[in-house]
C-alpha cells in the first residue's frame, strides 16, 4: 500500500490492480492540472493565440474527458473493457489535446513536445509495440497538421522547413521511445508470467510437503501439526475435538493376491470415500501403508461414532468389480475424544487401543476408548 493510498483509505478500491489503474489516474489528473496552469499563464501573458471562449471550450473538454476517465475506475466500470486500465483510451485523447495546445501555443511547442512524452510514459508498461506505433503515428500525424494549418496562415510558410524538420525529429524521438516502452512492457510481462510460473511451482511444493501423493490424503508431518493446533484451541476456548484410526482389514492380502497395483486402487477409492463422509472443515490424513487418521474438529466422541458407522458402511457396501467380482474390502476403526490436558501421543494411543480392539472383535467394526 502506498503512501496515497494510506492516506485515503476510503477513496481507493479494495482490489490492489483497481487502486493501481486509479493512482495512475489521479497522476494523469496531476499532469494536467500543471499542463492547465502553464497555460493559463500563457493566456495572461497573450501567448495563447486563440480567444479566451477558445481556451475555456479547450480544458473544459479536456477536464470532461480526464474526470471522466478518473470516474469509470473509481466506479469499477473500466472492468467491462478488454483492457481494464484504459490505457489507449487515455492516451489517444491526451494526444489529441497536446496537438491542439501546440497549434494555439506555437513559441512554447517544444515544452508541450516534451510533455508529450509523459504521454508515452503512461504506456511504457502496458502497450505493446503495434500499440505504441499507433499512437506515435497519430501524434505524427497530429503535428502534422498542425504544421500544415501553420503553413496556410498568412507569412507561415517561411518556416515550413524548420517545421519540418521539429516534425522529423518528434517522430524519430516517439518512435525510439516506443521501442524502449515496448520492450520495457515484454520484459514486465516476461516478469508476470514467470512470477505467476513461481508461483504455482510454489504451491505445488507446499501442497507436496503437506500431501501424500498416492490417496491425496494430508501426511503424517501434516496432521500432527494440525493436532497440536487443535489441542492448543480446545485448551484456550473449551471446545472439544475427536479423532478416528482407521485401518483397511487384510490389506496385504490384497497385495499378494491382486498386486501392488490393484492395492493402490483399494487405498485411493477409500480416501475418496472417507472424504465424502467428512465435513470440509475436518482433515483426512494417511498415516502410513493402510492406516489412516481423521480429526473431526468440534466433534464429540457420539458424531464421531457416527461418522466412523457411515464410512464402515460405505466400504462394506462398495463393489471391486474392475479388481475381482467377489473381492470385500472392509475397514476397522477406533474413535476417541480429546479429554483435557491430553498429550497428543496419549490421544493416538486411545484410538490406535480402541483400533486394536476392533481387529481382535473380527474386524469390520467401530470401537471407540
Amino acid at each position: 500500500m502506498t503512501p496515497l493510498t494510506r492516506s485515503m483509505p476510503g477513496f481507493f478500491p479494495a482490489d490492489p490492480k483497481q487502486a493501481l489503474r486509479l493512482r495512475r489516474a489521479l497522476m494523469a489528473v496531476a499532469a494536467s492540472a500543471v499542463l492547465t496552469a502553464v497555460c493559463v499563464v500563457c493566456l495572461k501573458m497573450g501567448w495563447f493565440r486563440g480567444t479566451t471562449r477558445d481556451f475555456y471550450i479547450l480544458f473544459g473538454v479536456m477536464w470532461a474527458f480526464i474526470v471522466l476517465m478518473a470516474l469509470t475506475i473509481r466506479l469499477g466500470l473500466n472492468l467491462r473493457f478488454p483492457d481494464p486500465s484504459l490505457t489507449l483510451a487515455q492516451m489517444g485523447p491526451a494526444t489529441f489535446f497536446l496537438m491542439v495546445v501546440v497549434y494555439f501555443i506555437p513559441d512554447l511547442r517544444l515544452v508541450f513536445i516534451m510533455l508529450y512524452l509523459v504521454v508515452l510514459l503512461f504506456g511504457a508498461f502496458r502497450l505493446r509495440l503495434g500499440e505504441f506505433f499507433f499512437i506515435t503515428a497519430l501524434a505524427g500525424m497530429g503535428y502534422g497538421l498542425v504544421i500544415y494549418l501553420w503553413s496556410i496562415e498568412p507569412g507561415g510558410a517561411r518556416d515550413v522547413t524548420i517545421r519540418l524538420f521539429e516534425l522529423f525529429g518528434f517522430v524519430l524521438m516517439s518512435l525510439t521511445f516506443s521501442l524502449i516502452g515496448s520492450e520495457l512492457s515484454r520484459l514486465r510481462r516476461t516478469v508476470r508470467r514467470q512470477h505467476r510460473d513461481l508461483e504455482c511451482a510454489f504451491q505445488t511444493i507446499q501442497e507436496q510437503a503437506v500431501t501424500d501423493e498416492l490417496t491425496g490424503a494430508h501426511n503424517r508431518r501434516f496432521i500432527m501439526d494440525v493436532l497440536t493446533r487443535e489441542k492448543d484451541l480446545a485448551l484456550r476456548g473449551g471446545h472439544t475435538f475427536s479423532i478416528l484410526y482407521l485401518d483397511l482389514d487384510r490389506f496385504k492380502s490384497i497385495n499378494d493376491v491382486y498386486g501392488h497395483a490393484s492395492g493402490d486402487l483399494v487405498l485411493k477409492r477409500f480416501a475418496r470415500i472417507v472424504r465424502g463422509a467428512i465435513r470440509g472443515v475436518d482433515y483426512l490424513a494417511r498415516m502410513g501403508g493402510e492406516e489412516f487418521l481423521v480429526l473431526l474438529t468440534q466433534s464429540r466422541l457420539d458424531g464421531a461414532r457416527n461418522v466412523a458407522e457411515r464410512i464402515r458402511l460405505q466400504m462394506e457396501a462398495t463393489g471391486w468389480a474392475d479388481i475381482n467380482p467377489v473381492l470385500k474390502v472392509t475397514v476397522s476403526i477406533g474413535a476417541t475424544e480429546y479429554q483435557p490436558y491430553d498429550r497428543i501421543e496419549d490421544l493416538l494411543q486411545r484410538a490406535d487401543q480402541a483400533l486394536y480392539e476392533a481387529k481382535e472383535q473380527g474386524r469390520n467394526r467401530v470401537m471407540t476408548a
